[in-house]
């Protein structure tokens, strides 16, 4: 454990092979922690539409409650055009009900 190759001078296991919570989520290495992606992978770290917090400010968190998580290995959760304060497709106006190309919070593009 630890080392990959005989040339390999690292005996430290990946985080995600270490049998350690490395990222205090209560889920150890891979599979069973969202955070890692293969047992080579050294960051348990969740991703963003799974880690329990609210990262776009939008009062929902996580997938499936955060419209802007496609799924729980999603690491973006603002994905909604309609609904992220920007103005996505340059025509002055933002977000639904402002943007008439907007048929709701929820649509995923500002354009036609």
């Amino acid at each position: 454990p630890g080392c990959t190759s005989p040339s390999d001078t690292n005996e430290t296991d990946p985080a995600c092979s270490d049998g350690f919570d490395n990222d205090s989520d209560g889920l150890i290495d891979y599979p069973t922690d969202p955070g890692c992606s293969s047992t080579t992978d050294g960051n348990e770290l969740d991703p963003a539409c799974s880690d329990g917090l609210d990262n776009d400010s939008d009062g929902l968190i996580d997938y499936p409650d955060d419209l802007g998580c496609s799924s729980g290995t999603d690491n973006n959760e603002n994905n909604l055009q309609c609904s992220n304060g920007i103005d996505d497709d340059g025509d002055g106006q933002i977000d639904f009900p402002d943007d008439a190309e907007c048929a709701s919070p929820t649509d995923s593009s500002e354009g036609s």
